[in-house]
């Protein structure tokens, strides 16, 4: 065996030793830091109106739902998201329809002067504090994406 291969054979066994050592603490230490998902808030969500997946007869193209979790300390809030299919729809007369369904079903915007024709709409609720974002992307106008979140810790 020539000088070579054996400090690579001894640098292998190193560099083994080292990843067990680096990531072991972040293993031994993931309830602290909540990498699980506390999905106690979700049922709040999924019970409003805006998170129906027939939502004004629009084809659900994807749907996704997430719990409060808080990886490496920094929070990632309750989630229900859901994209829909404009198809040939009218992407203006959706969007409206839309925000309008959100003000009825008792979102609220703090920025209703504010909001541009055909982009995002943002509304919110309070006990716990929520947000719901109606948006329809330039890059994808054929989708309208409905967001809603609990913004506070469960």
């Amino acid at each position: 065996m020539d000088t070579g291969v054996r400090h690579k054979a001894v640098l292998w066994p190193r560099r083994g030793i080292l990843a067990v050592l680096a990531t072991g603490p972040l293993v031994g230490c993931g309830k602290l830091l909540r990498w699980e998902e506390d999905r106690s808030q979700l049922p709040i969500l999924l019970e409003d109106p805006m998170a129906a997946k027939d939502l004004l007869g629009l084809t659900l193209k994807e749907g996704t739902e997430s719990g409060y979790r808080r990886p490496l300390g920094k929070p990632r809030f309750t989630e229900v998201r859901r994209v829909f299919s404009l198809g040939d729809g009218d992407r203006q007369g959706i969007f409206d329809r839309a925000v309008a369904f959100a003000k009825e079903s008792g979102w609220v915007s703090p920025f209703e002067g504010s909001r541009s024709r055909v982009s995002t709409w943002h509304g919110e609720k309070s006990e716990p504090r929520r947000d719901c974002y109606v948006h329809i992307p330039e890059t994808e106008p054929d989708e309208l994406i409905i967001t809603l979140n609990v913004s506070e810790s469960p």
